[in-house]
């Protein structure tokens, strides 16, 4: 754990960059099916993904102004992000033929990487969570 930890603490600005690349990727997403005509189900997991837009948009405004934000988002963040990269990877596997484009799953990796940043970094430094675990 303490590797992760170095990990996350050296490349901090990257992650901040990956808050406003997923962002316009999701916000991307979620204007492309505004004008479709979606079942529940689509527009279910729409609201989860507006949310997550919505609070990604939060914290990176409060940390622009430098205050404090709201330990819920993260921890909101961190989850969804972790349960939407496991859910494009096990799409992928179970769906795709990955014998020529494995390097689609860079994406959910890198997704999956910004949960365990959110929940882990973001909470240490709120002393939710030790850093000797």
């Amino acid at each position: 754990m303490k590797l992760l930890d170095t990990i996350f603490k050296s490349t901090y600005y990257f992650w901040v960059v990956t808050r406003v690349v997923l962002i316009m990727l999701f916000a991307s997403t979620i204007t492309y099916y505004a004008n479709e005509e979606l079942d529940l189900t689509s527009i279910i997991i729409g609201v989860f993904i507006l949310g997550f837009v919505i609070s990604l948009l939060v914290i990176v405004i409060k940390k622009l102004m430098k205050k404090e934000t709201n330990a819920f988002l993260h921890i909101y963040n961190g989850v969804f992000a972790i349960i939407f990269s496991l859910g494009i990877i096990y799409v992928s596997i179970a769906y795709f033929d990955l014998s020529t484009g494995w390097y689609v799953l860079y994406l959910p990796v890198w997704i999956l990487l910004y949960g365990l940043w959110e929940l882990t970094y973001e909470s240490q430094k709120r002393g939710l969570v030790s850093s000797d675990s």
